[in-house]
C-alpha cells in the first residue's frame, strides 16, 4: 500500500480451493519451512521447531521453542508474597515443558499459495482430550520473518505434574450442621454440592476440600479433591546464541535497553528472585544476541519477558492462578466465561470455563550489524496496520497524500486534524544510536515537499511540544537561560536546531527522535479526511 493512502480493492466470490496438506503425522522425515531468506527445521520426533537458518547470511542457530509453565507460587518460609495479578513470584525456578507426553505428537504442514505453516498441537485438557495449546508457525515469500500464532486456554488447573493420584481421590461430601457432623446429610462424590448444602469433602489424604456453609457455586467433591495449580504459561527459545545472561529489552516501543542476568546498573543486586527478578516489561521486541547472530521477537501487545540463562529466552502469553497476591485486586487472577455480579453474597465469584487467548509473535535472526534494519520497519508493520473498510461502491481506486516517500529511517506518527485548516504533524526517527551504519544516521525531511499540493497545501508550519501545549522555540529557548543546557557541549546537535519555516522548510531528525508541527492548510479539513 502506499504511504498515507486509500486502496480500494473488489471482492468477488471465486471457485473454492483446498489446502495443500503436504504431511501429517506420523512424520518420517524432519519438517522444514522454507523461504527465499529463511529455513526453519521441526523435528519429526517431537514436532518442536529446533533450527533457524538464515539464507541471506549464512547464519544457522540451534533454536527449539516450546512452551512451558511455571506453577503459581503461594508463599514460602522466605516470605509470604503470592504470584497474582500484580506480582509475579512461581513456586519454583523450574519452567515444566508442556507436552503431549507419550501420545502421537500432532503436527501437519500446510502450503495455500505464498504461505506455508506448520500447525502443532502442544496440550490437550485432563478431562476432555480437547487441544488448550495449538501453535501455527507461518512464513510467507519474500519475509525475512516467521509469525508463531499461539491459543492457549483455558489452562486447566489440575495439577499436571507429580500429582498423587490416590490421594486425589473422594471419599464422600460429609454433612454439618453449624460445624457439627450431619451423617444423613452425606453425599456421593459425583453428587452436586450446592448453596443450600453445608459440609464439607473428604478426600483420600485426609484434606477438607470444599468447605462451605452455603452461597457457594455448585460443585463435585470429585472435582475439588483433586489437586489444583496455579500456572504460568511462557514461550520459550532455547538457542545455541551465546548471550552470557544479557537481554535487549524495549522502552516504550522505542529505545533498546541493555539487560542483564542478576544484575542492574545503577545499585548491587541482592537477587531473591531468580526468574522473576530477570523478567522485564516489553511493549515490542525483545532480544538475545553474540557477535554473530542476534534473535529478536516481535510481540502484538504488552508481555513480561526475560531470560533466565545464557541462550534462553522467555516470553509469558498467559496465567491463570488460584490465590490473590494481595496487592489491591482482592481476587485471584482466574479469569473465567462467567463471573457472578460483585453485589452478591458471593460476589465476583467466577466459574465456566477458563479465559483463552490468542496472540502473534514474529521472530527474526540476522547479524547484529544488521538486524535493526529487518525488526525495525517489521515493529511499524505489526503497530500500525493498514484499517479496513468496508462498504459499497468505491471512491477512487488508489489515493495518497504524500507527494514524496518519506526516507526508509522516518515514520509519520500523527496526521491529525485539530480545527478547519489546522493539521498536528508528528514524525519519528525509528532508529537508535549505532544500531545501523547508515539508518541511524540523523536524516533530513524537506516539510514543503512532503505532500502533494493538490490533496494538502502547506501554507505554513510551526514546530510544536510532542504535546502540542507549546512552541518548541519556547523551550529551546529557556533550555539556552539554563546554564545545563549549552548546544556547544551537546553531541547531539540537532537536538537543538530551532526550525523556522519562512526560512528553511527542512527539518533535521537525529536517532529516535520525534517532532511535531502544526501545519495550516488551504483546505478545509473535511476534504482532507473524508
Amino acid at each position: 500500500l502506499p504511504p498515507v493512502s486509500l486502496t480500494t480493492f473488489t471482492v468477488t466470490q471465486g471457485e473454492t480451493s483446498s489446502l495443500v496438506l503436504r504431511a501429517s503425522t506420523p512424520l518420517n522425515d524432519d519438517v522444514v519451512l522454507e523461504n527465499e531468506f529463511l529455513s526453519l527445521v521441526f523435528s519429526r520426533e517431537s514436532g518442536r521447531l529446533i533450527s533457524i537458518k538464515n539464507k541471506d547470511s549464512g547464519i544457522e542457530t540451534a533454536v527449539e521453542q516450546y512452551f512451558c509453565y511455571y506453577v503459581g507460587g503461594t508463599g514460602d518460609d522466605k516470605s509470604g508474597q503470592k504470584s497474582g495479578a500484580y506480582i509475579f513470584r512461581p513456586k519454583t525456578g523450574e519452567c515444566l515443558p508442556i507436552a503431549l507426553g507419550d501420545a502421537t505428537k500432532t503436527i501437519s504442514t500446510v502450503v495455500q499459495g505464498a504461505v506455508q505453516e506448520v500447525r502443532q498441537t502442544f496440550a490437550l485438557d485432563p478431562d476432555s482430550d480437547l487441544p488448550w495449546l495449538t501453535q501455527t508457525v507461518r512464513l510467507a515469500a519474500g519475509d525475512r520473518f516467521a509469525s508463531f500464532e499461539f491459543d492457549v486456554g483455558a489452562i486447566p488447573t489440575r495439577q499436571l505434574a507429580g500429582a498423587n493420584a490416590t490421594a486425589e481421590t473422594c471419599v464422600m461430601w460429609r454433612g454439618t450442621v453449624r460445624g457439627v457432623r450431619v451423617p444423613k446429610d452425606d453425599k456421593n462424590c459425583s453428587e452436586v454440592i450446592s448453596s443450600s448444602n453445608s459440609g464439607f469433602c473428604e478426600c483420600a489424604d485426609g484434606r477438607r476440600a470444599g468447605k462451605t456453609q452455603g452461597g457457594k457455586l455448585p460443585f463435585t467433591c470429585t472435582s475439588v479433591c483433586r489437586f489444583h495449580t496455579g500456572k504460568e504459561v511462557v514461550s520459550r527459545f532455547n538457542t545455541s546464541i551465546a548471550s552470557a545472561g544479557e537481554l535487549l529489552t524495549d522502552s516504550n516501543g522505542r529505545d533498546m535497553l541493555l539487560r542483564r542476568q542478576d544484575m542492574r546498573p545503577s545499585w548491587t543486586l541482592d537477587q531473591t528472585e531468580p526468574v522473576a527478578g530477570n523478567y522485564y516489561p516489553i511493549n515490542s521486541a525483545v532480544a538475545i544476541g553474540d557477535p554473530s547472530a542476534q534473535l529478536t521477537v516481535l510481540v502484538d501487545r504488552a508481555q513480561g519477558a526475560g531470560s533466565v540463562a545464557s541462550g534462553v529466552l522467555e516470553l509469558m502469553v498467559h496465567r491463570r492462578l488460584l490465590v490473590d497476591d494481595a496487592r489491591g485486586v482482592g481476587e485471584p487472577l482466574n479469569e473465567t466465561k462467567f463471573t457472578q455480579s460483585y453485589a452478591l453474597q458471593d460476589g465476583g465469584a467466577h466459574f465456566g470455563p477458563g479465559l483463552v487467548i490468542r496472540g502473534t509473535h514474529y521472530l527474526t535472526l540476522e547479524r547484529p550489524a544488521e538486524a535493526a534494519k529487518v525488526w525495525r520497519p517489521l515493529a511499524d508493520r505489526i503497530f500500525s496496520r493498514p484499517l479496513l473498510a468496508f462498504g459499497g461502491p468505491a471512491l477512487a481506486e488508489t489515493f495518497t497524500a504524500l507527494a514524496n516517500p518519506l526516507p526508509p529511517n522516518v515514520q509519520l506518527m500523527t496526521l491529525h486534524a485539530l480545527s478547519e485548516g489546522r493539521l498536528l504533524l508528528r514524525l519519528s526517527h525509528q532508529f537508535g544510536i549505532g544500531e545501523d551504519a547508515l539508518l541511524s544516521e540523523p536524516v533530513t525531511v524537506d516539510l514543503a515537499a512532503l505532500f502533494d499540493p493538490a490533496v494538502l497545501p502547506v501554507i505554513t508550519v510551526r514546530e510544536v511540544s510532542l504535546t502540542n501545549n507549546q512552541d518548541k522555540s519556547e523551550i529551546l529557548a529557556r533550555r539556552a537561560r539554563n546554564a545545563k543546557w549549552t548546544s556547544d557541549t551537546s553531541p547531539h546537535a540537532w537536538r537543538h536546531l530551532v526550525f523556522d519555516y519562512g526560512t528553511s522548510t527542512k527539518v533535521t531528525l537525529g536517532p529516535l527522535e520525534m517532532k511535531a508541527f502544526e501545519l495550516t492548510t488551504g483546505m478545509s479539513t473535511s476534504d482532507v479526511f473524508v
